[in-house]
């Protein structure tokens, strides 16, 4: 028997319609009024599930990211006999290491490359020792007619990117010892270059003659090795094949001297290194440089097409006023913060949004400073390193203590180059004024 009544479902509500009709809905087709995402709760988490993420995967599900000290951690450092280098020349003479570099991943980032005063580029196995039986591990090849002042890793591991004292830059195959190209138009020696993050075309570099050019591989190509030109390039001593030469895409002289500002004596003031540049995070076209005499920290506009300039600056001072230059710089793996080691004995940070006002200053009542001196950050940002006159590294943990920094000893002169592995925090390298490399291993 039909019935004209609908039944009634247990879950079913009625509603009055606006024109007075009453009208019966199901529950689960009931409308729901849209909430806003700024009153909507953030989902409840238990204390359970968060001591559980903390300890799987370092991070709170809520609030800020757990800091632990470094301090016991660092205690655990230590540089073994067999992990100490000795430099020296075909005489067997002693020979400065000027800067030292990991590979990116390359042998589980275990290749240190360490550039010397004898225009060498060596490549050593940081997972082997130095015992003559396990010397095939490393390697040494030319790569400038002066002193090799500086060398980086590309992002894939295959080239490096050396600075010499003979006014070059060149990228060196590693497997080869091959050189693949020159870069021509520096007036002086070359401090250091970099790579471009992501764009490996891109080249930056900073001149002790006081200036930073940028290169760019795909144009300004302005010869080849072979041509009569470039004969003063040429190692004599070491058979390349003919590689292409380059000239700077926008080359910025006088970078840290105030125009038209003379000596009391009517000259112009002598040029003032530019001890670094850095690409600006992955703009292509935004410079950082830091200068050794007028202790300021430039961001530059360097677009095709205009003058290039700066368009913010900070300067380091002491109590007195008085200004402090810059030894080096490095940017953290965010690119968001700019680590600058100033030669009033004191690391500042920045963040890149203002590098106007330094963050933090990082101290140590023994810490000097030198002209030599550089820094490196740990893989994951919680140590920063930096080397001295004071014959010791100093270590940092970024979110420590400001005032008081872990102390490495072994080196018996100054403390110039400074490098973290790239894929763990388990091992650092150095080398200083007494013409030894040593890396530092964490004990298990």
């Amino acid at each position: 028997m039909l019935s004209s009544n609908t039944p009634v479902s247990p879950t079913a509500n009625i509603i009055t319609l606006p024109n007075g009709k009453r009208q019966r809905i199901e529950q689960h087709n009931v409308p729901r009024t849209a909430m806003s995402p700024f009153l909507q709760r953030a989902p409840v988490t238990s204390l359970y599930q968060s001591i559980q993420c903390r300890s799987m995967f370092g991070n709170r599900l809520f609030g800020r990211k757990i800091h632990y000290s470094g301090r016991s951690i660092l205690d655990r450092y230590r540089c073994h006999d067999n992990q100490v280098y000795y430099f020296y020349f075909p005489d067997y003479t002693s020979c400065l290491p000027y800067s030292v570099d990991y590979s990116h991943s390359a042998m589980g980032g275990n290749l240190l490359a360490v550039p010397d005063e004898d225009g060498r580029v060596s490549i050593m196995r940081t997972d082997k020792s130095n015992e003559p039986s396990q010397s095939e591990f490393h390697c040494t090849f030319h790569c400038h007619g002066d002193a090799a002042t500086d060398a980086k890793w590309s992002m894939d591991d295959t080239m490096l990117l050396t600075s010499g004292g003979d006014y070059t830059i060149r990228i060196m195959d590693v497997e080869q010892h091959s050189c693949l190209a020159a870069f021509s138009g520096h007036k002086g020696v070359i401090r250091a270059a970099n790579w471009h993050p992501t764009n490996p075309h891109l080249i930056v570099s900073a001149c002790r003659a006081g200036a930073f050019n940028l290169w760019d591989t795909r144009c300004r190509q302005i010869g080849i090795s072979t041509d009569e030109k470039f004969q003063s390039h040429v190692l004599n001593f070491v058979e390349f094949d003919a590689y292409p030469v380059y000239g700077p895409v926008r080359a910025v002289e006088d970078a840290h001297v105030e125009k038209g500002k003379t000596s009391r004596k009517g000259k112009i003031s002598a040029p003032r290194t530019v001890t670094c540049a850095l690409f600006y995070g992955q703009d292509e076209e935004k410079v950082l440089t830091s200068g050794s005499l007028d202790g300021m920290v430039k961001l530059w506009d360097c677009r095709a097409g205009r003058t290039s300039r700066p368009i913010e600056t900070t300067v380091y001072k002491d109590k007195q006023g008085v200004t402090k230059g810059i030894a080096d710089m490095k940017l953290d793996q965010s690119g968001t913060r700019l680590f600058s080691l100033c030669m009033d004995d004191s690391v500042y940070m920045h963040y890149l949004v203002d590098i106007t006002k330094p963050a933090r200053r990082y101290t140590d009542p023994a810490f000097k400073a030198g002209f030599s001196s550089t820094l490196s950050l740990s893989h994951d940002d919680q140590f920063l390193l930096a080397g001295s006159n004071h014959n010791q590294l100093f270590c940092w943990d970024i979110e420590g203590d400001l005032k008081q920094a872990h102390r490495f000893d072994g080196h018996t002169d100054a403390v110039t180059g400074v490098a973290w592995h790239h894929q763990s925090n388990n091992e650092f390298a150095s080398c200083g004024n007494d013409h030894r490399v040593r890396i530092f291993k964490k004990d298990k």
